[in-house]
């Protein structure tokens, strides 16, 4: 298997961090580095659950820290989603592993402008790094194979009636990148989320009963979600991570 090169912008709330056990633990990926935003959760805590995260993976993969409000200096939350500590107030002890001191855009626009190889970017979160890095050093718009994004609604928001999470955070880094000359870029709206296969109690099951950690610290964070979703509802139907 040919791996694809990888970078995985985000800020590590329940949702991001299942997402990032999936592309690590993936052997189609060689993920060269995981930058972190301000957007779920204060940064300091993307930071520490994205970590954790990598720790429980198994994998040793870089950490960067990035911005921590949005370009215009707002900074806004989602505590009420993912829980105080944004990883659904499990209790996951703390890394033994430590960030990077290299600044996220500084990352990414090195590795870009470097990399002899395609380089594909993958964002969870708000756009204010990847607007921050084609703004110091606009040229990696032509280094950047494809940008797939978690961002925006077609035909409603989560945020606002109009506004999805990611792009309500920093509309001006959304438009900034969404108007920039990456020449393959997608949207990954609000939409596939909602018309998406369900998770049950028996699928967490089956994490529960792998020895693995990533197994483990899937199957808790599944389980906090569906927690949340039934205090917010009082339903049993069951979300998608």
């Amino acid at each position: 298997m040919i791996k694809r090169n990888v970078i995985i912008d985000c800020d590590t709330g329940v949702d991001d961090a299942l997402a990032l056990l999936l592309a690590i633990r993936w052997p189609g990926f060689n993920i060269l580095g995981i930058t972190n935003v301000a957007g779920n959760v204060p940064l300091p805590k993307v930071v520490r659950n994205t970590l954790v995260v990598v720790q429980n993976s198994g994998k040793n993969i870089p950490v960067f820290q990035g911005a921590s409000c949005a370009l215009k200096g707002v900074s806004e939350t989602a505590e009420y989603a993912h829980g105080s500590d944004g990883l659904g107030d499990v209790g996951f002890n703390d890394p033994e592993l430590e960030k990077s001191d290299e600044h996220a855009v500084d990352f990414l626009v090195r590795t870009l402008m470097e990399s002899p190889d395609p380089v594909e970017l993958i964002t969870l979160g708000p756009l204010t790094n990847i607007a921050l890095a084609l703004l110091k050093e606009p040229m990696i718009a032509n280094k950047i194979k494809s940008l797939v994004m978690m961002a925006g609604g077609i035909d409603n928001g989560n945020s606002t009636a109009a506004a999805e999470f990611n792009v309500w955070v920093d509309p001006e880094a959304a438009d900034l990148v969404f108007r920039s000359a990456i020449n393959h870029k997608t949207m990954v709206s609000l939409e596939p989320n909602a018309q998406g296969g369900m998770i049950h109690p028996d699928d967490i099951a089956q994490f529960s009963a792998a020895s693995t950690p990533w197994c483990q610290m899937a199957a808790k964070l599944l389980q906090s979600q569906m927690k949340r979703w039934k205090q917010y509802t009082n339903e049993e139907r069951h979300p998608t991570p």
